[in-house]
């Protein structure tokens, strides 16, 4: 063994074990021997045994086990034999001798199979159960009610035709025995007349052309004067010389006027029994011999039964032996009739009927005319009384008559008021029969809207002073300088007025509040007519909250609020109290109510074309003639009131683009009675409305009462400390949407703050009427929130109605309409709720007009989803044309909504990215511009002219602006690139914008001078000329749509006598197109899209003629069609030779088709009155001939006629003898034969040409 090894049965130490002492020496061979056994090692090895066979160590490797015994102080002898006595341990998973295969999908598939039909199964089920449990009962019930209504409908109608029918016998048989009016009677003043010269002598200088002459009188007068000294057939005239006879006598029958009298005095010649005229029947013409006329007196006639019984009747009534009464004896027994009807009637207390059955049933309320006649006894005695009431007040002391100061003399009525008339429901029924299972509900927010305006009848004195709260509440100044100031807010505790005329001083100026809530502070002048407070000056409400916390507010009812965003976004409230120099003095007078209403929408800020805002004074002074000189009548002008977020560098990047926009179009409302000082002054905003009045120019205020914007330091949330003060309390007064507050339309304070709101812009500026915004929001509860309306009458009425809402509306209109009659309402709603466009007092809404807000997105859609052979004209005219009957509606194809970023113009729908490149004259006029051009002028005349009785158009789409709108928001690095309108793109000569504006003015102006978009001056209050609901006769009817022809893609209707033809087809031009048109007569090109000035290819020619042809097509009267060009250029005429006689014209010769080898017959009738048979021309058309040649002439009669067509002379000489006819050009040659005129435009308007001075002969084509 060598020395220092260790022999096998050693114990091997760890280096980190014990070693020996460092002087210890080994000098020898080493005997091994064993390590004796320690007694206190047994707890170790017993513990280190338990650790080796605890789960947690058991699997573990052996050399970590040994190694940590080890570091315990046990030895390798302990160490092994703690190992051996170990288990053996086995590997928990076999190794793998050979390769498994992938496991199988399959049962995974099949289970997954058999999961998904039992789900299904499982779900039709549901399905089936749910549909057979809940919907099928409920659709039965709906079709059995559907067909029992259709069986009472029926019936009622079959009842209605019974009575109608017996009804008409019955007047039958009492019309039977009524003597019937003489036709040949005389009147007594003529009958004694036997010459004319005794008849003008009876109508004296009053008629002295003998307009108003009978023609029997005449007739019989001439007969006798021309037989007087004559014998046998001498004193007989003959027609001929009967005629030249009264012509002579009376010059003015041979001037044009004359004419139409000269056919009533032939007419009654040929047909009255009292002429006989006598001719030989001579089969020979040569011996026939004319007319001769006598006189025929008639016999006398035995009075008619009635007229004898009448007569009886009246001899054998007693005569009256009582004196007659003089008129004050009369006038004092009716007052004292009268005087006991009030007695007995007056006191009685006006009960409503207790249900809207009664109404129907006609139980429990008296008539409409009783009601209206107690009515006006209420009225007097209320003025009698109101009379008692003055002479009162005129004895009391001053401070009783303060507490009047509200309400004047002629409408103080304490005691008595003047209640609203019920509603009828026939009124509601006669405007829409469909209404009838609603009227419960319509006439039960009638009732709501009747009681509102009773209470502020009987104790606000009416609309008058209601609607000036403006002037009771806010700062208000005396023209000695006093300044007094009132404000609603009942939760405060304490209110003190500061500003800088106190130094934001919160004690030194308290405010007093009465029993309603009502603080008031009043601050004398410091010095004889020098406010207190400084023009221009911040100001603000202090208040403490009964919790202890103190507020400060902007005034609800300030008129002038600034901010500046170098400090803070938050408005400052301005004392706006300038000099009396520097106050704005209207001077021009409120316009009449416009009838023909073409709405130009505008922004103030957007309206310049530099990166900022503009303001009043720029938009008065360049874009008030811009719109004067498009052909637009009336303005509306949005984000007026006071808002938030306009140039919005503060907001922070989480909230969405669409809000921040439609903020900064204004209707997010902070200050309602403050005009927006972004854009200047309110002296500014004066005298833009009165420039616009000057200029003839209609000014609409966008009014935003659907809701309010949730600011607290600036707005009207929690102004007393509470969020239910001009709001709903909770969710209610919340839009989950718009992020804004919604108002408490049952609060009486909130009532007069919103209907103040109107008449101050009504009176302060001058404004003409109101665009509501957000009306949907406003008359449901669910605010139309993830709702969709499909036009059925269960969506509009019931639980889903904002009863208090639309109470608010009836009375702003009423209130509006009775204060300004020539003012407009207009209501922004989508969901088309019936009667909102009808009067108040016909259970209606009250608005003058409302928006047809399916147009534009129509066009959005046709133009985003597809091409433009698969436009469907059909589901366009439908949409178009359907609205309400009774109810006017304002058309537009685009308004802000679609020029707003997110969203596309028609321009830019049409025209896309091209319009950065092509939109020059310099450039290729490429295809995508060419049709962009051609379908933005035709969709806005279609709409125009077809979709409403008004037309809207938001500023700059007039010509296609060529970007969208997008207001300075974080998301754009706030820049007003966007927010503006570029116009020095439609002013460059060289842009082709300019034709989209040149056409956009022409389609104005055509609708100015022919009125078809005339309307009649229908008010809220029901009033029209004619009576009868709905639009009044006068006005211009909705289009009549003649052709939808979808292979062709050709439009065709009539309006206000105009014939609009659309092509809407993008590969075929037509010719020789007929049309059909109601109302005969020469038609004129007046306006054509294919023009050059309005980017089109001058294809048509804007002088052709067409005239109608009496034959009915496409179920109109007449047609017409186009021409070829050789026959267009000059109409025919008719050439008479005869005294006082112009050229007639008359009718237009039938062409030829592509071909020319058709022959087209024509025909002319003309009928004189002394002529016993008409002229008779038939001509055909021969295109071997090329030309117009007669082919036969039948006349009677001795005149000369000549007929000329043009290039072509056709001379037709009727002496009796020969007949003359050329047909030659003006040079005598024979005119060829031209190509027949094709049709280029998009669209042609025609107009029918006025012809009544002329006298038209009766004209008959046949074809």
């Amino acid at each position: 063994m060598t020395e220092g090894k260790p022999s096998d049965n050693e114990p091997v130490t760890s280096s980190q074990g014990p070693s020996p002492p460092p002087d210890e020496t080994v000098t020898g061979p080493q005997i091994p021997t064993s390590i004796p056994t320690v007694p206190d090692r047994t707890e170790l090895l017993s513990r280190a045994r338990g650790f080796l066979q605890s789960p947690q160590i058991i699997h573990q490797d052996v050399a970590a086990k040994r190694q940590f015994l080890v570091e315990k102080g046990l030895n390798e002898i302990e160490i092994d034999g703690l190992l051996r006595e170990l288990p053996v341990q086995r590997p928990s998973i076999p190794p793998r001798s050979y390769p498994q295969p992938p496991p199988s999908h399959l049962p995974n598939l099949l289970l997954g199979i058999t999961r998904v039909f039992s789900w299904i199964a499982g779900g039709s089920a549901a399905l089936i159960f749910l549909y057979y449990r809940f919907l099928l009962p409920r659709i039965t019930q709906t079709a059995l009610a559907r067909r029992s209504i259709r069986a009472h409908h029926l019936s009622l109608l079959g009842r209605l035709n019974e009575s109608l029918e017996s009804l008409k016998t019955s007047q039958t048989e009492a019309y039977s025995a009524l003597p019937a009016p003489d036709a040949t009677q005389e009147a007594p003043n003529f009958q004694a007349c036997h010459a004319i010269a005794d008849i003008l002598t009876v109508v004296g200088e009053k008629d002295s052309d003998g307009h108003n002459i009978p023609p029997v009188t005449l007739l019989r007068c001439a007969l006798e004067d021309f037989g007087k000294g004559k014998e046998g057939d001498e004193s007989q005239p003959t027609t001929e010389d009967l005629f030249r006879y009264i012509e002579g006598q009376l010059p003015w029958l041979v001037s044009e006027e004359g004419q139409q009298y000269e056919e009533t005095l032939w007419e009654t010649l040929s047909t009255c029994s009292l002429f006989s005229g006598t001719s030989s029947t001579a089969d020979d013409p040569e011996n026939q011999k004319p007319t001769r006329w006598t006189y025929i007196a008639p016999a006398p006639t035995e009075p008619s039964s009635v007229v004898k019984s009448l007569k009886q009747l009246t001899t054998s009534l007693p005569k009256s032996s009582e004196p007659k009464q003089n008129s004050r004896q009369h006038t004092l027994s009716a007052l004292s009739d009268f005087t006991g009807y009030i007695s007995t009637q007056m006191y009685m207390p006006y009960q409503a009927p207790s249900s809207a059955a009664g109404f129907l049933n006609g139980a429990g309320s008296s008539g409409p005319a009783e009601e209206e006649f107690r009515r006006e006894i209420r009225a007097l005695k209320g003025l009698v009384l109101n009379r008692l009431g003055t002479d009162n007040l005129k004895r009391n002391n001053f401070e009783t008559r303060r507490n009047h100061f509200l309400l004047p003399l002629h409408h103080h009525l304490p005691f008595f008021p003047m209640p609203a008339p019920p509603l009828d429901p026939k009124k509601i029924t006669e405007l829409d029969g469909y209404l009838e299972p609603d009227v419960p509900n319509i006439v039960s927010r009638h009732n709501v809207f009747r009681k509102w305006k009773d209470t502020i009848e009987q104790y606000e004195g009416g609309y008058d002073n209601f609607s000036k709260g403006y002037l009771k509440f806010g700062f208000n100044v005396s023209k000695s300088g006093e300044v007094v100031y009132r404000e609603w807010a009942p939760n405060a505790t304490e209110a003190n007025l500061i500003g800088d005329f106190n130094q934001w001083n919160r004690t030194s100026h308290p405010m007093k509040k009465d029993s309603f809530g009502v603080w008031e502070i009043t601050l004398p002048p410091t010095s004889p007519g020098v406010c207190a407070i400084p023009h221009d000056s911040k100001i603000k409400i202090s208040m403490i909250t009964p919790s202890g916390k103190r507020i400060e507010r902007l005034p609800a009812w300030i008129r002038r609020v600034t901010q500046d965003l170098s400090v803070s976004p938050v408005y400052d409230a301005r004392f706006w109290n300038p000099p009396q120099s520097e106050i704005y003095k209207f001077k021009n007078p409120r316009l009449p109510k416009p009838t023909n209403v073409r709405i130009y929408e505008a922004h103030v800020g957007i309206s310049t074309s530099e990166g900022r805002v503009g303001t009043y004074k720029e938009f008065t002074r360049n874009i008030l003639p811009r719109i004067k000189d498009l052909g637009y009548n009336v303005i509306q002008l949005m984000a007026i009131m006071e808002h938030a977020y306009y140039a919005c560098e503060w907001l922070s990047s989480s909230l969405l683009v669409w809000l921040t926009i439609v903020e900064a179009f204004g209707y997010q409302v902070t200050s309602f009675f403050a005009a927006s000082s972004r854009y200047g002054s309110p002296e500014d905003l004066k005298e833009l409305v009165d420039t616009a009045h000057e200029m003839g120019l209609t000014v609409l205020l966008d009014i935003v009462h659907s809701h309010a914007c949730k600011n607290v330091l600036d707005g009207l949330n929690e102004f007393d400390g509470t969020d239910h003060l001009y709001f709903h309390e909770g969710a209610k007064g919340r839009h989950e949407l718009w992020d804004s507050r919604l108002f408490n339309y049952s609060q009486h304070e909130v009532l007069r703050f919103l209907m103040s709101n109107l008449r101050f812009y009504m009176e302060e500026f001058q404004f003409d009427g109101f665009r509501f915004d957000g009306v949907t929001s406003m008359m449901y509860k669910h605010h139309g929130i993830g709702t969709g309306f499909s036009g059925g009458y269960h969506e509009y009425f019931g639980e889903a109605a904002d009863i208090e809402a639309i109470a608010y509306l009836m009375l702003a209109n009423d209130a509006i309409h009775q204060l300004y009659p020539n003012s407009i309402t207009i209501a922004e709603d989508v969901s088309g709720m019936p009667l909102l466009g009808a009067p108040v007092d016909k259970g209606g809404v009250g608005f003058d007009y409302r928006l047809s807000m399916a147009i534009p997105d129509m066009w959005i859609k046709l133009l985003k989803h597809k091409t433009d052979d698969e436009w469907d004209l059909g589901n366009i005219v439908h949409t178009l044309t359907n609205r309400r009957y009774g109810e006017m509606s304002i058309a537009y194809c685009e308004s802000h909504d679609q020029a707003l970023v997110g969203d596309k113009t028609l321009a830019f729908w049409l025209m896309d990215k091209e319009m950065y490149t092509n939109m020059s004259d310099l450039t290729e006029m490429t295809p995508i511009i060419a049709r962009g051009l051609a379908l933005h002028k035709m969709i806005r005349l279609l709409t125009q002219s077809l979709g409403g009785e008004g037309y809207l158009n938001f500023e700059g789409n007039e010509f296609g602006h060529p970007e969208w709108l997008d207001f300075p928001r974080e998301g754009n690095n706030n820049s007003f690139h966007y927010a503006r309108r570029q116009w020095n793109v439609v002013d460059d000569p060289l842009l082709r914008y300019r034709y989209l504006n040149n056409f956009d003015k022409a389609m104005n102006h055509l609708a100015g001078k022919y009125s078809y978009l005339e309307t009649s001056q229908v008010m809220a209050s029901g009033s029209n000329k004619s009576g009868t609901p709905g639009a009044d006769a006068s006005a211009s009817p909705q289009g009549y749509v003649s052709l939808k022809n979808e292979t062709d893609k050709v439009i065709v209707y009539e309006r206000a006598g105009l014939l609009f033809i659309f092509n809407f087809n993008p590969s075929k031009s037509f010719s020789d197109y007929r049309v059909g048109v109601d109302e005969a007569g020469e038609y004129h090109i007046v306006l054509s899209s294919d023009e050059a000035d309005f980017g089109g290819f001058s294809n048509i020619k804007l002088d052709s003629k067409f005239f109608t042809t009496p034959m009915e097509w496409n179920g109109r009267k007449n047609w017409l069609q186009e021409a070829s060009e050789d026959i267009n250029k000059n109409p025919v005429r008719v050439v008479w030779p005869g005294k006082g006689f112009k050229n007639d014209l008359c009718g237009i010769a039938s062409t030829k088709n592509l071909m020319g080898n058709v022959v087209d017959h024509f025909q002319m009738r003309w009928q004189r009155p002394y002529l016993r048979a008409p002229v008779v021309l038939n001509f055909e058309y021969d295109p071997l001939y090329r030309g117009i040649h007669p082919s036969k002439t039948l006349y009677r009669g001795s005149p000369r006629e000549c007929l000329q067509l043009p290039g072509k002379i056709i001379r037709v000489v009727t002496g009796g003898v020969q007949d003359e006819a050329k047909c030659l050009d003006d040079r005598g040659r024979q005119p060829p034969d031209d190509l027949p005129h094709r049709v280029h435009a998009k669209f042609l308007v025609f107009v029918k040409v006025d012809n009544s001075q002329m006298h038209n002969p009766q004209r008959t084509a046949v074809r």
